[in-house]
């Protein structure tokens, strides 16, 4: 199941606040709740978020929420629109009515009317998208002659990447143009070679590309070339390649992708898995991106449960860069980089030694490319040593001064006898347990929730530093920490409050800030919930300890 959002727009900080505490302190909703102040940031969000619901005023400075309605109804077919108001506008109700699929609410209502009207419509964006009705906008099926010559010239360029081949390829008529950029998806069949025949296959391909039209605005097109039985790649393009807004057109993208699962998982039972950039590419580019995506993939692709891997994610990012490329030094040490922060101890010591065997054919301890070279492999290991807190186990095995300072050792077979001794130390220190994509995203989110506790942490936002979509990252925290990833974030906030309560003279409104809640109110009633008394009592208690 996807991760549902709210998005609440309101340019009276009070009502803001108010409509945020309910849906985030007083209902029972698996949802991210985001604000907005004006109907301007309301689009910018959009533009980076998918949003299910927008719950809005109507009277607001610059741009209005008829006029957010309107943009919402043209990029986002499946988003819901409930109009709060204050008061009650013949003239405003006659505007609303043209649009389908929106409410009319008074500010005046009961809570539980409004939290109702909410609730009610994410029921109908799970109608929209599990209504088999619902048809594509009736681009080429995959079972027309022309498809299948243009995959096979797409192939051969795969294969080829020759420039007569890239020419021909040009010349096709698909549904995107390939002299313009595009953005790539690779997605891929969580199916079992014998639990269905070559046809069936097929007809889920086209399932898949017949979803992404349908949840995909107007303004979009997507081309589909099926690679093989289980993984096809979507190109998405923008109708006019003149007017070119990609973080929108991922943000658009990635939402209609996710509708996509949600559809195919309920109606086939099978589920899918998805490796998605942001990076707008080329034709020139498209074979060294297949291949990044591809290698990304192979990562995730034992998992069963439907999971959508960011490709631009910082860690991905040093994956995905492999270096296919080339061998060069500098690509070197970050896969000197990737596999210790992975923990694969084989590979690691296979480029070190790599890296040495090119520093012991220097002779003078001066030469300034093994100086370079040398304090490129050190960077690496220092860093890694402090991110993980291990300078007081290692200093009783080895010294760390060495690092930094080259002319420490008398030659550089000796040097290298000293980089290979500490990385050793280094893995004997950590055990034998490698790391997987996923256990690194854990460990990347818990640090970011511990260094940014003030932070709007929604699941949408650490699921993006993690790299992967919300719903999957949900699941596995659960499943690899046994608690929720929200009880992870009120203890790193509650503890620091505790610190702030003990430590400073800052006033509650003040810590309530600094450990990301809205008001006073919601800080002190959460901190009672944890705690058991009140911010204030607390303080009292340790100022009297």
């Amino acid at each position: 199941m996807r991760m549902n959002n709210l998005l609440i727009v309101d340019d009276e900080l009070e009502t803001l606040e108010w409509l945020k505490e309910i849906f985030q302190f007083e209902v029972n909703l698996e949802i991210d709740v985001h604000t907005a102040l004006t109907a301007r940031k309301a689009l910018d969000i959009l533009n980076k978020i998918p949003c299910d619901v927008v719950l809005t005023d109507i009277k607001m400075p610059g741009i209005d929420g008829i006029t957010l309605c309107s943009e919402i109804k043209k990029n986002w077919p499946a988003c819901q629109v409930i109009f709060l108001t204050a008061y009650q506008d013949y003239e405003d109700i006659y505007k609303v009515i043209k649009f389908q699929d929106v409410q009319y609410l008074l500010k005046s209502e009961d809570d539980e009317v409004i939290i109702n009207t909410v609730r009610e419509a994410f029921h109908k964006i799970d109608s929209f998208v599990f209504d088999r009705s619902n048809k594509s906008k009736g681009s080429q099926c995959l079972s027309d002659a022309s498809y299948w010559i243009q995959k096979e010239y797409l192939n051969k360029y795969l294969l080829s990447n020759s420039d007569e081949d890239r020419k021909k390829l040009s010349n096709l008529k698909l549904n995107v143009n390939l002299n313009y950029d595009f953005l790539i998806f690779l997605l891929r069949l969580n199916i079992e070679r014998n639990e269905m025949d070559l046809m069936q296959e097929y007809e889920l391909h086209q399932m898949l590309k017949d979803n992404m039209e349908r949840f995909l605005p107007d303004n979009m097109k997507v081309y589909q070339h099926i690679m093989d039985n289980h993984n096809c790649i979507l190109l998405i393009q923008p109708s006019d390649n003149t007017n070119q807004d990609w973080q929108k057109l991922y943000s658009l993208a990635f939402g209609a992708l996710e509708y996509t699962f949600e559809y195919f998982e309920h109606t086939t039972n099978f589920t899918l898995s998805a490796v998605i950039s942001e990076k707008n590419t080329n034709l020139n580019e498209f074979k060294i991106r297949v291949e990044q995506l591809m290698y990304l993939m192979k990562a995730i692709a034992d998992d069963k449960i439907s999971v959508i891997l960011h490709a631009d994610n910082q860690y991905n990012e040093i994956i995905a860069d492999k270096l296919y490329l080339d061998a060069e030094t500098s690509n070197k040490q970050q896969r000197l980089r990737y596999y210790l922060q992975l923990q694969k101890r084989d590979q690691y010591f296979q480029i070190l030694n790599e890296f040495c065997q090119q520093l012991c054919l220097s002779i003078s301890m001066h030469d300034t490319a093994a100086l370079e070279l040398y304090y490129n492999i050190s960077t690496v290991i220092l860093q890694y040593i402090n991110e993980n807190k291990l300078n007081e186990d290692i200093a009783f095995k080895t010294g760390l001064y060495k690092l930094t300072n080259a002319n420490e050792h008398s030659s550089w077979q000796v040097a290298k006898t000293y980089l290979l001794d500490i990385s050793s130390i280094i893995f004997n220190l950590l055990g034998n347990h490698e790391l997987n994509l996923s256990d690194s995203a854990l460990i990347r989110i818990e640090q970011y929730i511990t260094n940014h506790p003030e932070d709007d942490l929604t699941l949408t936002k650490l699921a993006k530093v993690g790299g992967f979509n919300a719903s999957y990252l949900s699941r596995l925290y659960k499943q690899a920490r046994g608690v929720n990833i929200t009880d992870f974030i009120i203890k790193v906030r509650m503890e620091r409050a505790k610190t702030l309560l003990k430590r400073s003279t800052l006033k509650i409104n003040e810590i309530s800030e600094k450990v990301g809640y809205i008001s006073a109110h919601s800080f002190t009633r959460a901190f009672k919930v944890y705690e058991g008394i009140v911010p204030l009592e607390y303080r009292e208690i340790s100022d009297y300890k």
